[in-house]
């Protein structure tokens, strides 16, 4: 019922496979549960194959799609470390050669995963009137002649001066030029990234991720890991990086440091902290990312994007540790019940908590966290 309804009569066989796959991303959005998005993500891939099979519609990669969940476990939970991800932009374009036209493109589709959550299809179909800007460069993502949006919330404008750091900026702008050179030359249609080779069409898909995903495979030591991963670290880092900001003191600082936005430039007229500028925990901050990310909702992008809400969590609970009640300092610690009460006294009135409970509450709710975080983790 599902698919009559929003399909409204259209003969999926006959639709561009851009809006098939909005179709379904659409249908597992209407789900409440996380049991019935499961459900139902099996019966759509069990549906598209029947089509791919019977009647020669493309082929789709459900892991690709927002809100699938796969079998084998309840959600792609990778993430790209910071140090991973200028390692993987090392890999894909080691010299920075001006002439090695696919390592530079490589390069920019992955700071634009990582930096504004872009999916790889809207990546290639960009087209240069979709980068508006001279010196504040903005991306538009739309539906084109080129492919379709997945949903009307899908549309959106990313501020790139504000969310890349100034050599990816730099070489973003210099690429632009580039294009607009050829353009007036008449070389190629009107895509931002564009294949010298087969200018009058979009750029082959596995010439870019094969080697992405292969860089990216390499320096983590994480097989699974694909082009969608950076949107998900794209959710997750913004998030974290938004509410560092609000914490007076981060006992994970190896983590944090890894992930702070270096706005260094004239371009960086903001940051983070403006971006997302409350100056409390609230339902607008996740609101606010998940327009950035082009969902309809928190909820998609709360249940399946970020990934760290368990660490962000026991930061709150660390700069709040003097004023915790004996309840949650038990839980916090794993101490008995009387010992709890007399650490509470003990740390009443003070301005922060001694090293010696801050130690073992610390060490305790590692234990409860890191084990689900076995590369990114703790230390």
């Amino acid at each position: 019922k599902y698919l009559v309804a929003y399909s409204r009569g259209q003969d999926i066989v006959a639709m561009p496979i851009e809006s098939v796959e909005w179709l379904y991303t659409n249908i597992l959005e209407t789900m409440e549960t996380r049991e019935m998005v499961a459900r139902a993500g099996r019966l759509l891939k069990s549906f598209h194959n029947v089509l791919v099979k019977n009647h020669r519609v493309v082929p789709i990669d459900f892991d690709e799609l927002d809100g699938f969940i796969p079998e084998n476990y309840s959600v792609h939970a990778n993430i790209l470390m910071s140090h991973e991800y200028a390692q993987v932009k090392q890999v894909l374009w080691p010299e920075h050669d001006r002439e090695d036209r696919m390592g530079w493109i490589r390069y920019l589709i992955t700071v634009l995963g990582y930096r504004l959550g872009l999916r790889r299809t809207e990546a290639l179909r960009m087209r240069m009137s979709d980068v508006a800007g001279t010196h504040y460069l903005v991306v538009n993502i739309v539906s084109n002649e080129y492919g379709r949006i997945k949903s009307r919330q899908s549309e959106r404008w990313l501020p790139a001066y504000e969310l890349l750091d100034e050599d990816e900026y730099n070489y973003l702008i210099e690429w632009c030029e580039l294009r607009k050179r050829e353009m007036k030359q008449g070389i190629g249609v009107d895509l931002l990234f564009l294949d010298i080779k087969n200018p009058d069409m979009k750029i082959s898909e596995y010439r870019v991720f094969e080697r992405i995903h292969a860089a990216m495979r390499t320096v983590s030591g994480d097989p699974e890991l694909r082009y969608h991963s950076l949107r998900h670290s794209f959710a997750t880092w913004l998030l974290v990086k938004a509410e560092v900001q609000r914490l007076q003191e981060v006992p994970d600082q190896e983590l944090v440091s890894l992930n702070t936005l270096q706005s260094t430039g004239d371009h960086h007229r903001h940051n983070t902290q403006t971006l997302l500028d409350f100056s409390s925990p609230n339902k607008r901050i996740l609101r606010q990312i998940s327009l950035l990310v082009g969902h309809t909702t928190p909820k998609m992008t709360m249940l399946y994007y970020i990934h760290l809400l368990d660490w962000i969590l026991s930061q709150y609970m660390y700069a709040q540790l003097p004023s915790l009640c004996a309840t949650l300092i038990r839980v916090l610690s794993g101490c008995q019940k009387s010992r709890s009460y007399i650490i509470r006294k003990n740390i009443s009135g003070k301005s922060s908590l001694p090293e010696q409970y801050r130690e073992l509450i610390k060490s305790s709710s590692r234990k409860l966290l890191e084990p689900a975080w076995p590369r990114v983790g703790f230390e």
